[in-house]
């Protein structure tokens, strides 16, 4: 009778547990998904109130004279090269790592936890990045090109002109033009990249001594792939270097906060989620991949 009253009382336990973590995990889906769509809405210019601000120029800067070109790496392809890799970098590292021995719930919990934070903190770095460029109203490089503005560029004196009228057809590109500072590309590229690295060196390469050779390598690739982002960038005439390196440093700035911040980066992170299934699997584990 005790033994099934106490049953009882855990089959409740686990139930409210989960009904409790349910309600959880679509609040956050749904914050996540609310965060995003605004950073997309920003990002497009479809929302009025935050419209970029319309700063002027001086009809003889030669910064703002460059030609339009297409670009090189689309806001797809960004979203591609930054999420896609660490989102499957990360899934084949948590499964090789606690597969054994953890629960697949706890797995899964875990993973999440992991995206979860990486995700939000992208999301963040995205709001932050945009709403400065609204605010600053930075002019690219092609700004000239895809504005046309109705005044003359010969033989004009150096007056800071702000009463004109762009002749472009394009609007949203016109308003794109107007968003140079900081580059949201380098951004959303380098908090990638740097998340996924700090990643790589937390949860591998400290963990298993076999892997500390290919480790580097993979580190490398990821830097790499967000510097050609960057230079690519420069080469389309869409930023300048600082824009870049402006828009570079926040990514970092967020990638490193939203690591500190996740506690579930560290083996004791890991256990606040989930407690190994039996402490001599673990130490057993733990030894089979550090020889």
């Amino acid at each position: 009778m005790e033994k099934n009253k106490h049953n009882i009382v855990e089959k409740l336990q686990k139930e409210t547990t989960l009904r409790s973590t349910i309600v959880k995990v679509a609040v956050e889906v749904g914050l996540y998904v609310i965060l995003g769509t605004f950073d997309v809405l920003l990002a497009y210019n479809k929302i009025n109130f935050f419209r970029p601000f319309r700063r002027g120029f001086f009809c003889s800067d030669q910064s703002l004279m460059f030609p339009y070109k297409e670009l090189s790496v689309k806001e797809s392809h960004v979203i591609l090269i930054a999420l896609l890799p660490s989102t499957l970098i990360i899934f084949a590292t948590e499964i090789f790592r606690n597969g054994r021995r953890l629960k697949k719930y706890c797995y899964l919990q875990l993973y999440y936890r992991i995206i979860g934070s990486m995700l939000f903190g992208f999301s963040l770095c995205i709001l932050f990045v945009e709403l400065t460029k609204s605010s600053v109203g930075s002019l690219r490089p092609y700004f000239f090109a895809v504005c046309r503005p109705n005044m003359t560029l010969t033989n004009c004196t150096d007056v800071y002109i702000t009463d004109y009228v762009c002749r472009g057809t394009d609007s949203a590109l016109i308003f794109d033009a107007r968003k140079s500072f900081p580059s949201g590309h380098a951004a959303s590229v380098w908090y990638a990249a740097t998340f996924l690295v700090i990643y790589i060196h937390l949860r591998i390469y400290r963990r298993w001594k076999r892997s500390r050779a290919f480790c580097p390598i993979i580190q490398t690739l990821v830097a790499a792939s967000a510097l050609y982002v960057g230079v690519s960038r420069i080469q389309d005439n869409a930023h300048r270097p600082i824009d870049i390196l402006a828009g570079a440093t926040v990514g970092i700035i967020f990638a490193i906060i939203t690591i500190y911040l996740s506690s579930v980066f560290t083996e004791k992170g890991t256990k606040t989620y989930c407690t190994a299934v039996n402490s001599e699997e673990e130490r057993q584990f733990t030894m089979e991949n550090e020889t």
